[in-house]
């Protein structure tokens, strides 16, 4: 998202799309309530450890779902996915979904 912004930034505020400045408000009370992780060195090891076993597998998941999946997995966490999601996550080993 912040690319984006930045691209449209680039032509003036006019450039900007009319939902842009609502999901910035919602970005931030988000923000305002939960815990935001850096994406680390720690959790890249744990993002290539997973990538590199599935992909071994034959059974690749999407890169977000990867940084996701990583980041719950370094901090002990489990997740909380929608049905359309959720068959990406029970792939990564040591995931509680």
């Amino acid at each position: 998202m912040v690319h984006n912004v930045d691209r449209f930034k680039q032509g003036g505020r006019a450039g900007l799309p009319p939902w842009l400045p609502q999901g910035q408000r919602k970005i931030g009370a988000l923000t305002e309530q939960v815990t935001v992780v850096d994406f680390d060195a720690a959790i890249a090891a744990h993002w290539a450890d997973i990538f590199t076993e599935l992909r071994r597998a034959g059974s690749a998941i999407p890169s977000n779902d990867l940084a996701v999946a990583a980041t719950a997995r370094h901090l002990d966490f489990g997740v909380l996915v929608g049905p359309r999601d959720e068959d990406h996550f029970r792939r990564v080993p040591g995931l509680r979904v």
